[in-house]
């Protein structure tokens, strides 16, 4: 069967020609976009046949010799059969699939051919319809946005309550003894200021050379309670410093420490590899055409005829060769017969000679025999 070759050659060159039969061909499609259903229908390359019975070989009796390690005579052979029992399969109102490519019918006058409808797209194989990348689940940007944590702030200190301002006494009011300054002195309250206090200038008082003793102890007791005030406002500084100096730190170490940025690695994507056009190889150029045998070589000849005048044996090869014997050789005359034989075909052995004479006889009739020369 040679199904299987034409669709590797198909795939390869995109159109093959059967001696015989006619040209198949890759009818191109491009990738379509379903709307509705979201899907993608990946390019596609459909057969296509046009009947023509004059058509001739373009490279397959090649492949088939190459694929199947065989001489391009025995591949032509090989091709011709399919062909000549294709076309008697059809005379008789039958089908012939060739699988992969399609399904032939109506008969030797005209073959009819319908395409099997697979896809012979080479980076199309094992794809089917794909959902479109456009088409995005949508519950995706309904995912709630990640709460970002509170940050703790530190208590505040607490603020220490101000003490209120000594009050002064009024100018006018002047004291009346030493012992009634000295009991106001006692009873008035110790009270420490935030702000440094000036020390409270003495007040001038007249002199009274008659209590001059008393006055003397007054400003002495006055002077060390003014010295006391002044060292317990420095204490409360001190202290209020070193507080608010405390807070600071427990500020700092409680505070949440800064994130620091993080560093995006970006790999550069490797350069894409360049593919090599693949070169097809021009397929071997055939032989030499031997039309006539003149000395002996061993094979086996199917024999259609034989004939005393050289042009007429020349006449008949040609006839056959048209119909589709591309082996026919006209075998000139040697002892002791004078006539010019016409050679359908030749073979290496004789049971492929005598194999193959059996089936041409339905085409060439009974009369025709193997030669060995």
């Amino acid at each position: 069967m040679i199904e299987k070759h034409l669709k590797d050659l198909l795939t390869q060159k995109g159109s093959v020609a059967v001696q015989g039969l006619g040209t198949f061909s890759l009818e191109y499609k491009k990738p379509v976009i379903d709307k509705g259903s979201k899907k993608i229908s990946p390019p596609s390359k459909e057969v296509k046949f046009k009947w023509n019975p004059k058509e001739k070989d373009n490279g397959l009796i090649a492949f088939v010799a190459k694929q199947q390690k065989k001489k391009i005579a025995d591949s032509t052979a090989v091709v011709k059969k399919e062909v000549s029992d294709l076309l008697k399969t059809l005379d008789k109102s039958q089908k012939v699939e060739w699988k992969g490519l399609g399904v032939f019918s109506g008969d030797h006058n005209n073959v009819v051919f319908s395409s099997s409808g697979k896809n012979l797209h080479r980076s199309a194989a094992g794809q089917g319809q794909v959902k479109s990348a456009g088409v995005e689940n949508k519950s995706l940007e309904a995912k709630p946005k990640a709460i970002a944590p509170k940050k703790t702030q530190p208590p505040k200190p607490k603020e220490e309550t101000k003490p209120k301002a000594e009050e002064k006494p009024s100018p006018a009011e002047k004291p009346k003894s030493a012992a009634t300054a000295d009991k106001k002195e006692e009873e008035k309250p110790v009270v420490t200021p935030v702000v440094s206090p000036k020390p409270l200038e003495p007040k001038e008082e007249k002199k009274d050379e008659s209590k001059a003793p008393v006055a003397a102890e007054t400003a002495g007791s006055k002077k060390k309670e003014e010295e006391k005030k002044g060292s317990m406002a420095w204490l409360w500084i001190l202290l209020i410093i070193v507080l608010a100096g405390s807070a600071i730190t427990l500020f700092i170490i409680n505070r949440e420490p800064a994130e620091e940025p993080k560093v995006v690695e970006v790999t550069p994507e490797p350069e894409p590899v360049k593919e090599e056009p693949v070169v097809e190889e021009p397929p071997p150029p055939p032989p030499p055409k031997v039309l006539t045998i003149s000395e002996k070589t061993g094979r086996f000849y199917i024999i259609m005829g034989g004939f005393s005048n050289k042009d007429n044996a020349m006449k008949q090869r040609d006839e056959i060769e048209q119909k589709g014997a591309s082996d026919a050789k006209v075998i000139f005359p040697y002892p002791p017969k004078n006539l010019y034989r016409v050679s359908i075909q030749d073979h290496d052995n004789l049971e492929e000679a005598v194999a193959a004479m059996r089936e041409l006889r339905s085409e060439y009739g009974n009369y025709i025999w193997v030669l060995t020369y």
